[in-house]
C-alpha cells in the first residue's frame, strides 16, 4: 500500500509542475483530460436513501445525530 500512495504522491507531483508551467498545458489538461473522465463517472439520478419504517410502532434505541464533536455547529447550519 504504502508503494502505491508515493506512485500517486509522485505522477500528481510531476502533473503539478507540468501544468503549472504554461497555461496552455493545463487548459489541455483539462479539456483533454479531466472533462472527459468526469463525464465517464456514472452520477447518481436521486440520493437512493429510503429510511427504515415500522408499522410495530417499535421504536430502534438510538435515534438522532452521533456527536463527532462539531455536529452540534452543522446540526444549527442545517436548521
Amino acid at each position: 500500500m504504502q508503494s502505491n500512495k508515493k506512485s500517486r504522491e509522485a505522477a500528481f507531483s510531476l502533473l503539478i509542475e507540468l501544468v503549472k508551467k504554461s497555461e496552455v498545458s493545463f487548459e489541455t489538461f483539462l479539456q483533454k483530460i479531466l472533462v472527459p473522465m468526469l463525464e465517464a463517472v456514472d452520477k447518481p439520478k436521486t440520493w437512493a436513501y429510503t429510511p427504515p419504517t415500522s408499522s410495530s410502532g417499535h421504536r430502534q434505541q438510538y435515534v438522532g445525530l452521533r456527536n463527532l464533536g462539531c455536529i452540534c455547529y452543522m446540526n444549527s447550519m442545517m436548521q
